[in-house]
């Protein structure tokens, strides 16, 4: 950062045709700059008063060496890329019409509401088509805290089952409260019941009521069955049975004489005297029957029906239906399991909540009445997910501040589809592009900016050869100075020293009476106009770099050692 803003500049003075005085007091900050000037290919371009013979020639020899380079197609690959990143954030920065604000607006806000020490965590949504309306969040505020008021956030849908219940009249609560209560206290008898007629038949453990149900619709099918046909009906493979009763295809491979007898076997399963309407399709049922009963033994059986059978169905059916009517009453839109299947332990808890625990159901009408109207102006989902965070009342502006910014910025990237074009692969395109384009012309900055010195470097010399012979005589005996360049070839060596780097005590040394365009003085922090006085009066303009943040001084102690180091 520090470094390369340094070089940035010192580049631009020098294609500029500016002669620059760096100074600093500390010597490793020089060295510091003057690597990384040849790091990128500008060897030399900074001439240090400690290093001037061996700076000259790494000078000379980049200006011997420097190409020319096609800047123009990176400067359009850059400006197209750029052009595309512009792109993106104007689409950004596009006031919605309705709204007022634009996207990045959105999102600045959404980020500022994240960045409390209480940040709001709703993620419900207020419906387009009410959206508009909320722009003004007072109406909204004053129901939403009245809901407050009313308990409705101190109940979740996590909390309880009669959460979003519907009801009528308070009568009706009564009702179906009472009846929960009464399925509560009848559950345990029907569980053990059921699970005493389970393990008489040997069956898998049930799950969910459902599966009572499919257990009890079961057995009732076969006691049908064994009404009819005797229990041999289910030893038999009666797949040549069912294809002789069936109808004839063309592609049957029976014979006429095989159906009849198939057909009469099959009569002779029925018990004396029992009748059927459709053999063919009894005999589908006990196939069917067979086929599910031993999907749910817990090992191989013929089926059969355990005693009781027809007062454990009589006692589950009206339990199903009480069960149905509490279900009618329960929140339509929850993702909550219905009753019939949860697991039985779910189910029992469930029943036991829903007796013990009324205070839900309290005041309903009124909770009703609110929650009616908020849905009405569409902020019956908010209500919703703010009885899930039992949101507090200092916490609701903010939280519902969070729902209208979160619904805005749905609503406004569904009216500009521009963005949806922008998709977070393509803005990583963008973003690569133009820091790859970027990075090239930067690249091929420092190389245009060496062909461009080397073209003055040989003008130079071809307009003054005597100049080149005495400056070439100079650098052989390897004692150069750089006041010593400007005195043996004064109009060659702005070409060669375009950048002077020394400590502002040597100033008058190093550069004697030469004057320069800008004087660049780093660590500024660390020294004062006094000890610069000798730069400052040979420039007409002035850079510092430097605070109390970056590259200021540091402290040091001295302390006395018996043993030399």
């Amino acid at each position: 950062g520090y470094t390369q803003t340094v070089v940035n500049t010192l580049a631009n003075l020098a294609a500029a045709n500016k002669r620059v005085l760096v100074v600093t007091p500390r010597r490793q900050t020089l060295n510091e700059l003057a690597d990384r000037l040849s790091s990128i290919g500008l060897g030399g371009l900074g001439v240090r008063s400690s290093s001037v013979w061996f700076d000259l020639v790494a000078a000379i020899s980049r200006h011997e060496k420097a190409q020319p380079v096609d800047v123009a197609a990176a400067k359009a690959k850059r400006g197209e890329a750029r052009a595309a990143v512009e792109e993106y954030f104007e689409v950004l920065s596009t006031k919605n019409e309705a709204l007022g604000v634009s996207i990045e607006e959105i999102l600045s806000t959404l980020a500022s509401l994240s960045l409390m020490p209480h940040a709001p965590t709703s993620s419900a949504r207020i419906s387009k088509s009410k959206l508009l309306q909320h722009r003004d969040r007072s109406a909204a505020l004053e129901l939403l805290g009245k809901a407050f008021e009313l308990g409705e956030f101190d109940f979740g849908p996590q909390d309880t089952p009669w959460f979003g219940a519907r009801f009528e009249s308070a009568d009706q609560v009564q009702d179906i409260s009472d009846l929960a209560a009464k399925l509560s206290a009848n559950f345990g008898e029907l569980r053990e019941s059921m699970n005493g007629f389970v393990r008489e038949l040997n069956l898998k453990p049930a799950n969910t009521f459902e599966d009572w149900g499919v257990y009890l619709q079961l057995v009732a099918g076969i006691r049908l069955t064994l009404d009819r046909f005797v229990e041999d009906v289910f030893e038999r493979d009666l797949a040549p049975l069912v294809a002789a009763t069936g109808p004839r295809t063309a592609k049957s491979e029976l014979s006429g004489s095989d159906r009849r007898r198939l057909k009469k076997l099959a009569k002779e399963y029925l018990r004396p005297g029992m009748h059927v309407a459709d053999l063919h399709v009894a005999l589908v049922e006990i196939q069917e029957q067979k086929q599910r009963w031993d999907s749910v033994t817990l090992a191989p059986a013929s089926p059969r029906v355990a005693a009781g059978v027809s007062d454990l169905q009589v006692m589950f059916q009206g339990f199903s239906a009480d069960l149905g009517q509490i279900q009618s009453h329960l929140d339509p839109s929850s993702e909550a399991t219905p009753l019939v299947r949860m697991p039985l332990t779910e189910l029992g808890s469930s029943l036991k909540k829903m007796a013990e625990d009324l205070l839900p159901l309290k005041n309903f009408a009124e909770r009703a009445e609110v929650v009616a109207q908020l849905t009405e102006i569409g902020l019956g989902r908010v209500a919703r997910d703010f009885a899930r965070l039992h949101v507090k009342r200092e916490h609701i502006a903010v939280e519902f501040d969070q729902v209208f910014w979160q619904s805005a910025l749905e609503y406004a990237i569904a009216k500009d589809s521009r963005i949806l074009g922008f998709t977070p692969e393509r803005i990583e395109v963008l973003e690569a592009d133009f820091k790859s384009f970027d990075a090239e012309l930067v690249k091929l900055g420092a190389a245009n900016l060496a062909h461009q010195q080397s073209k003055a470097w040989h003008e130079a010399l071809a307009k003054h050869p005597a100049e080149a012979e005495a400056l070439k005589n100079l650098l052989r005996s390897k004692a150069a100075t750089i006041s010593g360049v400007a005195a043996v070839a004064p109009n060659i060596a702005p070409t060669l020293t375009p950048v002077v780097l020394c400590s502002p005590y040597e100033v008058p040394t190093v550069v004697g009476s030469q004057r320069f365009d800008t004087a660049v003085i780093l660590d500024a922090a660390g020294t004062n106009v006094a000890e610069n006085l000798s730069a400052l009066s040979r420039v007409e303009q002035v850079i510092a770099f430097g605070d109390d943040a970056i590259a200021s001084p540091l402290g040091f102690e001295i302390e006395c050692n018996e043993v030399a180091l």
